[in-house]
């Protein structure tokens, strides 16, 4: 069974390596009716809501100029307010519709977010634990960012990354949920799964980021 679900992972890794380079530069907040809302602290943000859209994975090599990874997975959460700036993200992504294997449940997480009045959001990947971080096949013990070196074989040190979480800043406007962490340095040795199995030579640019719109239906 162990196996079969490694396989699956790799499997569906090898699928998200997409072929189209894509620029994630972070957006600034927009005045809008959800952020005027958000400032005045309306009922927009004192109950949970829902949202959707995707966790997008970006990695490009600068030195040899290609595309590595461009992938998006569907993901659903809930934004609930815990007073103040305080708020919980639960969310869930998925594999896409037209992977191998379509439909089945990737991750689940649970994260403590700070949103400022202006819309400012920042938060960490969270810290493994069985409230926090499911993940198929399994959540690494050391946290987030040991997982990401052990699967692409890079050298996750330096700013961005804190006490094997991975910090994300972004923007929240009442209606779009935008959150990216970036990471710029080199690969030290073959990932474990699909394009990361091949050794890049030089710098590598790597985003991961939160790409969501709250639900109005």
């Amino acid at each position: 069974m162990k196996n079969l679900i490694i396989s699956l992972v790799s499997a569906l890794l090898m699928f998200f390596c997409a072929c189209e380079k894509q620029d994630l530069e972070t957006l600034n907040p927009q005045t809008t009716n959800g952020l005027a809302a958000l400032k005045s602290g309306s009922s927009i943000i004192e109950s949970p809501l829902e949202l959707s859209g995707v966790m997008h994975f970006y990695v490009y090599a600068v030195k040899e100029d290609h595309l590595v990874v461009d992938s998006k997975l569907p993901m659903e959460a809930i934004l609930t307010h815990n007073g103040g700036q305080n708020y919980t993200l639960d969310t869930k992504e998925h594999t896409p519709p037209q992977s191998p294997m379509p439909g089945i449940l990737y991750r689940t997480m649970s994260i403590d977010v700070k949103i400022t009045p202006g819309g400012q959001v920042k938060f960490s990947w969270p810290d493994p634990g069985p409230d926090t971080w499911w993940e198929l096949p399994v959540a690494h013990p050391d946290g987030m960012a040991a997982q990401v070196s052990m699967h692409t074989g890079y050298d996750l040190h330096g700013p961005g990354i804190n006490k094997g979480t991975l910090d994300y800043k972004g923007f929240f406007d009442g209606e779009e949920f935008f959150a990216k962490w970036h990471w710029a340095g080199k690969q030290l040795q073959p990932g474990e799964f699909g394009p990361y199995k091949v050794l890049v030579d030089g710098l590598i640019k790597l985003e991961f980021s939160f790409e969501l719109t709250v639900d109005t239906e």
